[in-house]
C-alpha cells in the first residue's frame, strides 16, 4: 500500500485467523484515551439493571480522561447475529434485510471531586422498517400489522413457598380490552355488569384450592391459578397496505390496548 493509506478487508477468512473475530484500536488524544473494539464476545457493562453483556457482538467506542468516561455501542441482530454456525460480525453479507434489528445505546459518568459519581445511561433496541421511508432510526417500526394473541394466560403463584403459609388468596381476574373495528373504537369488558360486558371474555380458571369465601389459595412450591382469556377474533391489513398506511380501516378487530382488574 502507499504510505499513509492502510486498508483490513474484514470479509476475508485471513481476518478470522489473524485476529479471531475481534480488533482493538487505541488513540490518545489532549488528555483523552480512546478505544474502538469491533468483534464478538466483547465484555460490556452500562448498569446492572440497564445492560450487561459478556458476549456483546457488533461495535463499542469508548473513551475516558481524568475526570469523564463514556461507552457508546452498537450491533445488527437478527440473522445476522443467529447465523449458523458461528455468528461473525466480521463477515458482512451483501442482501437487503427487511426488518434489520438494531442495537445502540450509551453510557456517561463523570466525578465531582472525591465524593460524588454521576452518569446517564441510554439503550435501546427495535426493529426497523428499511423498505418504508417514512420510517424512524430512533424508535423503528414494522413491515406488517403484529398479530395479536389468540389467547392470554394470567399466572398467580407463591412467592414465598417456604414459609409454610397461605401465599396468596384470588378471587376474580378481569380483562378490559380496546380494540379498533372500520376505524371505530370498540371497548369489551369481562366484568358482569359493565356497559361494554363481553361474555366470550369470561376467564377459565384452572388450579388452586378453593376456600369457603370462594377464593382460590396458593400456597407453596409449583401451585398456582390460571386465568386464561380467550382473545376475540381480529384482522389485519395486507403487508403492500400496511406500509402505504399503518392504521387503515378494516373489517374485524385490532386489539389496541389490554389492561387487567
Amino acid at each position: 500500500q502507499r504510505p499513509g493509506y492502510s486498508e483490513i478487508s474484514t470479509r476475508s477468512e485471513q481476518y478470522l485467523g489473524w485476529f479471531n473475530n475481534l480488533v482493538v484500536m487505541n488513540d490518545t488524544y489532549r488528555g483523552w484515551n480512546f478505544g474502538v473494539t469491533v468483534g464478538e464476545d466483547i465484555r460490556s457493562k452500562f448498569t446492572d439493571l440497564v445492560f450487561q453483556d459478556p458476549r456483546f457482538f457488533g461495535i463499542r467506542m469508548d473513551g475516558a480522561s481524568a475526570d469523564n468516561r463514556f461507552t457508546l455501542l452498537l450491533s445488527q441482530g437478527g440473522s445476522q447475529a443467529t447465523q449458523s454456525p458461528n455468528p461473525k460480525f466480521s463477515t458482512f453479507q451483501g442482501g437487503k434485510e427487511r426488518s434489520s434489528v438494531l442495537l445502540f445505546g450509551g453510557h456517561w459518568e463523570t466525578k465531582l471531586g472525591n465524593m460524588l459519581k454521576l452518569g446517564t445511561t441510554y439503550f435501546n433496541q427495535h426493529m426497523l422498517d428499511t423498505f418504508n421511508d417514512k420510517g424512524s432510526f430512533i424508535r423503528g417500526d414494522t413491515p406488517y400489522s403484529m398479530l395479536a394473541p389468540s389467547f392470554i394466560a394470567v399466572i398467580i403463584e407463591d412467592d414465598s413457598p417456604e414459609s409454610g403459609q397461605v401465599g396468596a388468596v384470588v378471587y376474580d381476574v378481569a380483562i378490559e380490552i380496546e380494540a379498533e373495528s372500520m376505524g371505530q373504537m370498540v371497548r369489551m369488558s369481562s366484568i358482569s355488569g359493565a356497559s361494554d360486558f363481553d361474555v366470550t371474555l369470561q376467564p377459565m380458571v384452572e388450579g388452586g384450592l378453593l376456600n369457603a369465601d370462594g377464593g382460590r389459595e396458593v400456597n407453596g412450591e409449583g401451585q398456582r391459578v390460571i386465568f386464561t382469556f380467550k382473545m376475540p377474533e381480529f384482522a389485519i391489513p395486507d403487508p403492500a397496505s400496511y406500509v402505504d398506511n399503518p392504521s387503515p380501516a378494516v373489517g374485524g378487530l385490532s386489539i389496541k390496548n389490554v389492561r387487567f382488574k
